[in-house]
């Protein structure tokens, strides 16, 4: 009974199982044999390899018509993998700051960072969203999962947000030329 009441409790940190998590067994991914126009790349590198729909040296494979079709209100946000990008130092970071943290007299070094992550509803508050990167690390034995990132707004999450992950990038193999 004790455990109960500990669960029931409010929690001030945010802590979230693979349990919490939206479901993504039934998500679909297509092969694509080439990359056709409207879709993108990001590759599983090694730390992002701790989802069992992508393992480490796959591509994936994401729309980049999403934005567009929200625009004129045809797709929405919605639970699932997407392509996540992030820039650092933030593009809005004013030069004399980036240059005063760097201490150096080279151009300031802007790092684009593209990865999957899921994005699901916020379990606290359900009108703004979270998501998680896919990365994750052994630690003693125990695989260890990136921290929930969140509440934010929809439009915060469409910011960073290039589009779903629809597929998988399988090149066809090379036939015969003989």
């Amino acid at each position: 009974m004790a455990a109960i009441a500990h669960l029931t409790r409010p929690q001030r940190a945010m802590t979230l199982t693979h349990d919490d998590l939206p479901e993504l067994d039934g998500l679909k991914l297509r092969i694509f044999n080439e990359i056709e126009p409207g879709f993108g790349v990001v590759p599983i590198l090694g730390d992002d390899a701790g989802s069992h729909m992508l393992r480490q040296g796959e591509v994936a494979v994401y729309d980049e018509t999403w934005h567009d079709r929200v625009g004129r209100g045809e797709a929405a946000l919605t639970p699932g993998l997407y392509c996540f990008e992030r820039q650092r130092p933030p593009s809005c970071t004013p030069n004399r700051m980036v240059a005063d943290r760097f201490r150096d007299n080279d151009p300031v070094r802007m790092r684009c960072e593209r990865n999957v992550v899921m994005v699901f509803p916020h379990p606290r508050q359900p009108e703004h969203w979270a998501y998680r990167d896919l990365r994750s690390r052994l630690y003693r034995g125990v695989r260890l999962s990136a921290r929930t990132e969140g509440p934010i707004y929809e439009h915060g999450m469409f910011d960073m947000l290039l589009g779903p992950i629809v597929g998988i990038y399988q090149p066809a193999p090379l036939r015969d030329a003989h």
